[in-house]
């Protein structure tokens, strides 16, 4: 098998495959992909094709930086928001429109008023499902973070507490 390229697409719901990895039938073989904006690279060493071992290894000096928003009424959040709820009020957060599965967009919210168990904070959809579901997503916990990041357009956003 002669050599092959490894792209984004190939790595399918956050795993790399076998299969879609640099391999040769006549010696070592050697690739390293790095996920861009993810400080995530994978590299595989194998002497014949099947064989070998695949490393994965994180570069810790890649982050996300996150936009801090302070949010006392409705807002319409943008990638890599890190939105403070700071209200008396419910507050709906309006997710992106326009997210993408590659680098995996992200929203960060983050309850600092401690109302949430009173007054839920709503994060609509925009079009976008939310944990596959095409409905709002409720947060009634105070002091809670929630991270939304988006998967696909069937899964839409999902959530991380």
């Amino acid at each position: 098998m002669g050599r092959t390229q490894i792209t984004g697409v190939q790595i399918k719901d956050g795993h790399l495959y076998r299969e879609d990895l640099n391999t040769t039938t006549t010696g070592k073989a050697v690739v390293t992909k790095t996920l861009a904006g993810q400080g995530i690279s994978a590299q595989y060493t194998g002497v014949d094709e099947g064989t070998g071992d695949v490393t994965l290894s994180i570069d810790t000096t890649s982050s996300i930086t996150w936009n801090v928003i302070i949010a006392e009424t409705n807002t319409l959040a943008s990638i890599n928001d890190h939105i403070f709820l700071d209200g008396t009020a419910v507050i709906t957060i309006t997710l992106p429109s326009s997210a993408e599965i590659n680098p995996g967009d992200r929203i960060k919210v983050t309850d600092i008023s401690g109302i949430l168990t009173t007054s839920a904070a709503v994060v609509d959809r925009n079009g976008s499902n939310i944990m596959k579901l095409a409905e709002n997503f409720n947060i009634n916990q105070n002091y809670v973070t929630c991270i939304f990041t988006y998967l696909d357009t069937s899964r839409g956003w999902g959530i991380e507490f």
